[in-house]
């Protein structure tokens, strides 16, 4: 009995894609007009279900997170209440376009309204500029519209 390679190549892809997405967030930093692709990362978890991507996904996003100094644990917040969105959206729009342009919406508003409140809370200052977040999100959008699958 031969077995299809459809499965392992589809999963090398994937590993491929992250591990280049590892290598391009450093640029993100030396670069700020490079967009961060979180956007990309937090479809990529809604839209595929298996351990190794929510792995490599969650690694990325940490690795964010870290790398510009973001509270921690907020972006992971921001995770579970956009998925938990996506989801209850999912019921009732099974249109792929606008998921994936509510997916990025989503994430990068709950990035501004979490700093907005934790600055509130804490009474601290983040350093967040709302145009670049705008910027990051419509480049985001417009790579998840582009990407087809």
């Amino acid at each position: 009995m031969q077995r299809s390679g459809d499965v392992k190549k589809s999963q090398l892809r994937i590993f491929i894609y992250l591990i280049l997405l590892f290598v391009y967030e450093p640029l993100t930093t030396i670069f700020i007009y490079l967009p961060s692709l979180l956007g990309v990362v937090v479809w990529l978890l809604f839209q595929k279900r298996d351990a190794i991507t929510w792995l490599f996904g969650i690694a990325y996003i940490y690795l964010y997170e870290i790398d510009h100094d973001f509270v921690r644990y907020t972006l992971f917040f921001n995770l579970f209440i956009t998925l938990s969105l996506l989801q209850i959206l999912y019921k009732y729009f099974v249109w792929n376009v606008m998921l994936k342009i509510a997916s990025s919406a989503f994430f990068y508003i709950g990035i501004i309204l979490i700093h907005i409140v934790l600055g509130y809370i804490l009474q601290i200052i983040y350093p967040l500029d709302y145009w670049i977040v705008g910027y990051y999100m419509l480049l985001d959008i417009l790579v998840l519209v582009i990407y087809e699958k």
